[in-house]
């Protein structure tokens, strides 16, 4: 997953993470086609990394990664995350 850090974008791999000098946009505009999809202004998420899709206790989404991070999904985008989910079709989902 990604996400914003000031004028950089912090790219997490397991438990390390990578600076880069782009920005979230253009960083989704290039890897839309490689399976990434924004979850919020400050993150971005490959979808075959999520594990399961679950809501906190304010009803909001929380995508549980496979390597342990939850990033939470934006009211606004919530619907299209999910979409793009069911057509995966492998994420557990539990509301």
């Amino acid at each position: 997953w990604i996400e914003a850090a000031g004028n950089y974008a912090q790219l997490w791999i397991g438990p390390r993470s990578y600076f880069l000098r782009e920005s979230l946009q253009l960083l989704e505009e290039r890897l839309s086609k490689h399976g990434f999809i924004r979850a919020s202004r400050r993150s971005l998420v490959r979808l075959d990394g999520v594990r399961e899709l679950t809501r906190d206790s304010a009803g909001a989404l929380v995508a549980a990664l496979g390597c342990g991070a939850s990033i939470p999904i934006s009211r606004r985008r919530s619907a299209a995350f999910a979409a793009a989910l069911r057509r995966l079709g492998s994420v557990r989902t539990t509301d």
